[in-house]
């Protein structure tokens, strides 16, 4: 009977050996199975978090193509109205060109006829002084007249500054002017 004991001990070893592997391998794959269950939960988790950040993110990407498209057509339009601006702009010119190459000519005429007109003026009919007595200066006024002087008796000088058409004094000719009516008019020798 011994030989009998010693199978059934060893069959007996030979079980708990089993035993204990097939425990470990069902402890091991549990593990992996709780593993993997954590694994799988945690994708889900990040799933739900992706599904609940997606209208957040289309929101985005929409505003974002909104502005974007909306700047293209703020471009677009600012260079279509600049476009339209420099056709009507050119369209003027070319429908005023004559105009205002005439309104030139004419003015520039009556700033030759004026310029003319000063030198001429004291030897035209009704200058109330002596030609012989007048001196052209130009700028920035026209004449001075040394009233009296052609017979050696100086009695008075005066400062004329002709205008024709609707020409108006300039601001040093209105200085001038002021400069003499409140007397700031001065005679002075220079010896050299």
């Amino acid at each position: 009977m011994e030989a009998s004991t010693a199978v059934a001990f060893v069959i007996a070893v030979i079980c708990l050996v089993l035993y204990y592997f097939k425990n470990k391998e069902l402890t091991t794959q549990r593990a992996r199975e709780d593993s993997l269950r954590k694994e799988v939960e945690a994708i889900q988790a990040k799933l739900n978090d992706s599904y609940q950040a997606i209208p957040q993110l289309a929101n985005q990407q929409f505003e974002e193509f909104r502005r974007n498209e909306l700047d293209i057509l703020r471009v677009a339009l600012a260079e279509s109205a600049k476009q339209s601006a420099l056709a009507e702009l050119e369209t003027w010119k070319i429908q005023n060109e004559a105009f205002y190459r005439q309104d030139a000519i004419s003015r520039s005429q009556a700033v030759i006829l004026g310029k003319v007109t000063e030198h001429l003026v004291p030897f035209q009919n009704g200058f109330p002084f002596n030609p012989k007595e007048a001196r052209f200066i130009g700028s920035p006024i026209d004449i001075i007249v040394f009233d009296g002087i052609d017979n050696e008796d100086v009695v008075d000088i005066y400062i004329l500054e002709i205008k024709t058409g609707n020409s108006s004094l300039n601001k040093r000719q209105r200085l001038i002017r002021d400069a003499v009516r409140q007397g700031r008019v001065h005679w002075r020798e220079l010896n050299l």
